[in-house]
């Protein structure tokens, strides 16, 4: 009896303890899957993450292959608040409203006296073609230029116009917008607002006679419209003033976000 009720005890404890050790190992069994689980959707975030750096990162990089060299690759943004609603022209001139990364330039321009020039203007601006393009050239207490998608002075659209000169316009003051060129109908996409008079880059002189425009040392650029306000005047002189290098190229580039034309 003694015997049969050692055996039974022993077999009771050993059961109890492989029950033991049976829960024990599915309890090690159910931690060990937890864990699994953890790192499989750890590994599945940290995958997600990666692929959607990756694919943004390969979208950045494909956008600065498209980009023009002379193009920033910071995104556009609606225009600033100055540009929304300007008074416009009591004559009926369009408004080039010019959203930069410093401020806004409303500029009326001269369609009553320059109109084929605006209208090369405003054709490259609706098709968004100065959109993202840098001031690339500032000359203090000059001017800044703009409208090269090659960024370096040489760009353009492929289309240059024939000259519209007229002695009704003139570089008597600050904020005029004129043609950049680099000699007879050669004026295209880029574009120069000056920051003070500069009369020696008018094509006619003080009696109204047209300038011999071609020769050396003659300078003729055909004027097409103005800064509308003191505050876009205001923005102008900001940019004028910013570091630049030794080819007046700014150092931390400024942008046209978007040009836009009001009608």
């Amino acid at each position: 009896m003694m015997a049969k009720a050692k055996r039974e005890g022993r077999f009771a404890k050993e059961g109890r303890n492989a029950a033991s050790a049976t829960a024990v190992r599915r309890h090690q069994e159910s931690a060990d899957f937890d864990r699994s689980r953890k790192m499989r959707l750890l590994l599945s975030v940290v995958l997600v993450v990666g692929l959607s750096s990756a694919a943004g990162g390969l979208g950045y990089y494909y956008r600065e292959e498209i980009l023009h060299p002379g193009q920033s690759s910071e995104p556009p943004e609606h225009a600033s608040s100055a540009c929304v609603d300007p008074t416009m022209p009591a004559n009926g001139n369009p408004v080039a409203c010019l959203d930069t990364s410093m401020g806004a330039i409303a500029l009326e321009l001269f369609a009553d006296k320059a109109p084929k020039t605006v209208e090369h203007f405003e054709k490259l601006a609706d098709r968004g073609f100065f959109d993202g393009l840098t001031f690339h050239r500032v000359i203090e207490d000059f001017m800044i230029q703009g409208g090269d998608p090659k960024g370096d002075g040489s760009g353009g659209s492929g289309d240059p116009i024939a000259d519209e000169f007229t002695p009704l316009l003139r570089h008597d003051r600050a904020g005029t917008l004129s043609m950049a060129n680099s000699g007879p109908n050669t004026g295209d996409s880029q574009f120069f607002i000056t920051v003070e008079a500069t009369p020696h880059l008018d094509a006619y002189d003080s009696s109204n006679t047209l300038k011999a425009c071609g020769q050396p040392g003659v300078s003729c650029h055909a004027v097409f419209g103005r800064t509308l306000d003191q505050k876009s005047l205001d923005v102008v002189i900001a940019i004028n003033k910013v570091p630049t290098d030794s080819n007046k190229k700014p150092l931390s580039p400024v942008t046209m976000r978007t040009v836009t034309i009001l009608r």
